[in-house]
């Protein structure tokens, strides 16, 4: 994703972009949290004891901003994935919006949400 950024820079109007790698069964550290316009996931639900450590980061890092958009590609391996993302990362969100992307036969599903509803405290 570096390299991605790189290649790109100069075609930023304005503003930056970032890339950081995050474990998410640790400490959020302080500089992640807030500030961010835009915070992409893609691919993440999948291990089933991550859910939850992925949805507390994911809040941690769009605390004290509720302007932050976040990009969520998904795609669905398991029954409770599913449920996962229906009953506990969408809810956390009051507006999301679902796009479904096909490319050469391979389909997701592409959430861009706002303005969560948890705020916690880091």
């Amino acid at each position: 994703l570096e390299t991605s950024i790189d290649l790109n820079r100069a075609s930023f109007a304005q503003g930056s972009a970032a890339v950081a790698a995050v474990d998410w069964t640790g400490v959020l550290p302080a500089a992640l949290v807030g500030g961010w316009d835009v915070v992409l996931a893609a691919d993440v639900l999948y291990v089933e004891k991550l859910f939850e450590p992925f949805l507390r980061t994911l809040l941690g890092v769009v605390a004290r901003s509720e302007e932050t958009q976040v990009v969520l590609a998904y795609k669905e391996r398991s029954v409770k994935d599913r449920e996962f993302l229906s009953t506990r990362v969408l809810p956390s969100f009051s507006v999301v919006h679902r796009m479904d992307l096909t490319h050469e036969g391979q389909t997701c599903e592409l959430y861009v949400a706002s303005q969560p509803l948890l705020l916690p405290t880091p």
